[in-house]
């Protein structure tokens, strides 16, 4: 099964480029003598996108292990509280004194940015799937 169709082979990828890009910005900040103010920021923002990774990564595990259909009400209620924790999470790491809320944010936002980077990477070496096949073979 391919990395685009495999829910754990992707969040793994998709970690590895968190915790990768996460590690360049705090690099950056202290190369720029700003790592007092801007670190704490992105790596607090970073485990939160990798919280939300894995809790995204626990939601579809219990979903893929249910026998029967799930009804979109239980699909919801839970990404919708999977988001509502991660908000609140943000929220406090954001208004913490001492901790700038831009680099939490920026580092939150380093998870849309992996899964684009991951899915595109995967897709030009050929990992995804082909249109019409869920094998990833052409046909």
């Amino acid at each position: 099964m391919n990395r685009l169709l495999d829910h754990r082979r992707f969040a793994a990828a998709t970690a590895g480029v968190v915790g990768a890009f996460d590690l360049a910005l705090i690099l950056a900040a202290v190369a720029l003598g700003r790592a007092g103010e801007l670190a704490p920021g992105f790596a607090i923002g970073g485990g939160l996108a990798l919280g939300d990774i894995l809790m995204l990564s626990r939601s579809l595990d219990r979903l893929s292990t249910r026998t029967g259909a799930v009804g979109s009400r239980a699909v919801t209620v839970m990404l919708m509280g999977r988001f509502a924790s991660i908000s609140v999470l943000i929220g406090i790491a954001a208004a913490a004194r001492g901790i700038s809320p831009v680099a939490v944010f920026a580092g939150f936002l380093l998870l849309p940015l992996a899964i684009a980077v991951v899915g595109a990477v995967s897709l030009r070496q050929g990992d995804g799937s082909v249109p019409g096949s869920l094998n990833g073979a052409a046909g």
